[in-house]
């Protein structure tokens, strides 16, 4: 979902306001946010090493 289309937080439903972008929800089998994400705060400065450090352990869960 883009946020600047559907706002920060999506009323009713379980994804909570976004603190950074972009961000990643862990979804369950019916389409539900497990409360597992990770965010562009989690890897600092936008270079390829620093997203592909934080993203591939929270990917491999």
């Amino acid at each position: 979902m883009d946020v600047d289309d559907w706002g920060w937080g999506v009323p009713g439903s379980d994804f909570p306001n976004v603190e950074g972008v972009p961000i990643f929800y862990r979804l369950d089998s019916n389409g539900r946010a497990t409360g597992d994400e990770i965010d562009g705060n989690a890897w600092g400065a936008n270079t390829p090493g620093n997203i592909a450090r934080a993203m591939e352990p929270w990917l491999q869960r």
